[in-house]
């Protein structure tokens, strides 16, 4: 099953149990997704859905980041927001996580002969990133190659 049969679903079922939070969320998920598809004239791969995801996650922590604190009603339904676009995201992983994940494949690199490139944000975000695609954020990447840089 597709992420967007997934979200259509879970649409129906917020829609039923008048989840108006949920079923916006949702509502805007589907059309995000939709509109990416009728873009790239075909379905969606898992990274691009994750894609998706992330991004709106990012947004969302932006907006949560704006609303000033006399406002809780706002905060209130914005950290629902973020739960019900978590609930489709893979685990995040922590900053120790990727830590280890970067010196298992820095590992792994010399362990085949491959030439391991200097330990720097520049020479391994991407090559992170498209690997932990949805589970974190490039600025924890950034920050665990930059930590890695002085430790080693």
């Amino acid at each position: 099953m597709t992420l967007l049969e997934t979200l259509r679903k879970d649409k129906m079922t917020a829609m039923k149990e008048k989840d108006a939070v949920k079923s916006g969320v949702l509502g805007l998920l589907i059309s995000t997704a939709n509109l990416k598809t009728k873009e790239l004239h075909r379905d969606l791969t898992k990274e691009e859905e994750m894609s998706i995801l992330s991004k709106e996650l990012k947004q969302t922590h932006e907006a949560l980041a704006s609303i000033p604190a006399s406002r809780e009603d706002l905060i209130a339904e914005t950290k629902a927001k973020i739960q019900v676009i978590e609930s489709y995201l893979p685990k995040q992983l922590s900053l120790a996580e990727v830590k280890e994940y970067i010196i298992k494949k820095i590992e792994t690199m010399k362990a085949n002969g491959e030439e391991v490139p200097e330990l720097s944000p520049k020479n391994y975000n991407r090559m992170i990133m498209t690997e932990l695609a949805g589970q974190a954020d490039g600025k924890l990447v950034a920050q665990a190659v930059t930590e890695l840089s002085k430790e080693i």
